[in-house]
């Protein structure tokens, strides 16, 4: 989804949806709850979030078990 499309639907500018992506807005909880609402997912999903380190870890296993699948007779 667009940053226009997003503050279109959460009632706020696409300069705003801006700014919070680069962590130079601080937005309410009321404010999340509209974007999560907007998104389409609950506040909790859209504050999930895995460390790099875990999602690289992921990514590694993942592709040491597609080449050993590969490699499997």
């Amino acid at each position: 989804m667009s940053q226009e499309k997003l503050a279109e639907r959460a009632g706020i500018s696409a300069q705003y949806v801006s700014n919070i992506e680069r962590g130079t807005e601080n937005p309410t909880l009321d404010l999340l709850l509209r974007l999560a609402e907007a998104l389409k997912v609950s506040l909790g999903e859209m504050c999930e979030f895995e460390s790099v380190e875990e999602m690289d870890r992921r990514k590694l296993r993942s592709a040491v078990s597609e080449m050993l699948k590969k490699t499997d007779p």
